[in-house]
């Protein structure tokens, strides 16, 4: 190659990376829409519609709740290209997602930007060390109960998928620090909470329940791994009903079909024993007990660290409430990074290095809860808002 043709090379090279620092410039300068934000879903549904989340993909739903954060009228949505009509405004105000008052359409639920969501983090990084020490010794204590059985390596899931993010609620709810979640006829499609917000963190993990009467399976998962996980979830949902309550209540499983299914999950050990931890909802049973206890400790500890009243005015939420259920959702994912980083828990490997996990490690994601509290929740946490396709759906058994 000539002199001639290698300047030429040399330039063409600088060309097309000058175009790609351009084009990466006008992507980040690019407006934010709520396909960039993650939605968070703090619910009950009534088990006969979808949920507040598969409505976003219908039509252009989520475009125009996009749009209608600082309130619309029709004629602007239709100057930029949104037209609506008038039985799509009352379908989406009847779910709870935009107001329309005075020819005016407003999104109805929370949408916090880079800058809220940064002062919030700011704010929760900063206390968590604190409630992570208020809870330090039954914390310590849960991990040794379950170290007796051979299952501490379920300690992670367990302390969020039961405790974090699932009786806390209850506690929360019985002091009244957060808004009871029931289906009424004010609400007849779903209860509870939605939000958005930006940016995503780099690990999130959420909760499923399966639910068979008094028998509750869950599954604490993350998008982390999710090549493992995924396959879990058609698993799950094909269980027999019949089945389920066999292996919650006597510890193993009859169906030699069913049991070939869940076999590649390491949920039996070479005796055919169920090695998923099983947690009785009764004072006498330890994991319960002390899973209470720490629930009670941060409801207890919570509420001084975070300031609820002062939130609420600082981004505009709905209520006290509405603003306990938002900043402690943010609580939780530092609270469980500082246990993490103190050396008390463990992610699950699935979670920390799924490229050497295997499917096998999927038991440490789970347990069964029998007898568990009265409200049947479907609490999808951090989930991708997709505006193009069917979102998969997660939660209650049931769910259509």
């Amino acid at each position: 190659m000539n002199r001639r043709n290698r300047a030429l090379v040399v330039i063409i090279v600088l060309l097309i990376m000058v175009m790609r620092i351009q084009a990466q410039e006008a992507e980040k300068q690019k407006p934010l829409t709520l396909r960039d934000y993650r939605i968070v879903q703090y619910i009950q549904t009534d088990g006969k519609h979808y949920s507040p989340y598969r409505i976003f993909g219908l039509d252009n739903n989520g475009a125009v709740l996009d749009a209608c954060r600082e309130g619309k009228t029709k004629t602007q949505l239709e100057e930029m290209g949104l037209p609506v009509i008038d039985s799509q405004i009352l379908f989406l105000e009847s779910y709870g997602l935009l107001t329309y008052k005075d020819k005016v359409i407003k999104t109805a639920f929370p949408i916090l930007d880079a800058d809220k969501t940064q002062r919030m983090r700011e704010l929760t990084k900063r206390v968590a060390p604190d409630l992570a020490e208020y809870i330090r010794s039954d914390v310590s204590e849960l991990i040794s109960l379950l170290k007796k059985t051979g299952r501490d390596k379920n300690a992670y899931s367990i302390l969020f998928a039961y405790v974090v993010d699932g009786l806390i609620w209850d506690v929360f709810e019985r002091e009244g620090l957060v808004p009871p979640i029931e289906i009424t006829a004010e609400r007849p499609f779903w209860a509870g909470e939605i939000w958005a917000f930006y940016p995503p963190r780099n690990f999130s993990c959420g909760t499923n329940t399966y639910r068979i009467g008094r028998y509750a399976l869950k599954f604490n998962w993350s998008r982390t791994g999710m090549s493992i996980i995924r396959p879990f979830f058609g698993v799950l949902g094909a269980l027999d009903d019949e089945v389920f309550k066999q292996f919650a209540d006597k510890g193993f499983i009859e169906d030699s079909k069913a049991k070939a299914t869940l076999l590649p999950y390491g949920i039996f050990d070479d005796s055919d024993s169920l090695r998923i931890p099983i947690i009785e909802e009764d004072e006498e049973n330890e994991l319960y007990r002390v899973s209470l206890s720490i629930a009670r400790r941060i409801a207890e500890k919570s509420p001084s660290l975070l300031a609820p009243d002062e939130m609420n005015a600082l981004y505009d939420f709905r209520d006290v409430q509405q603003a306990m259920v938002v900043v402690f959702h943010e609580l939780m994912w530092d609270l469980m990074g500082v246990l993490e980083e103190q050396g008390i828990i463990q992610k699950p490997v699935v979670f920390a290095n799924p490229e050497e996990a295997s499917s096998e490690d999927i038991v440490d994601l789970l347990l069964i809860v029998k007898k568990e509290p009265r409200r049947e929740m479907n609490v999808l946490i951090n989930r991708a808002l997709n505006i193009n396709n069917h979102p998969i759906i997660l939660g209650d058994k049931h769910e259509d």
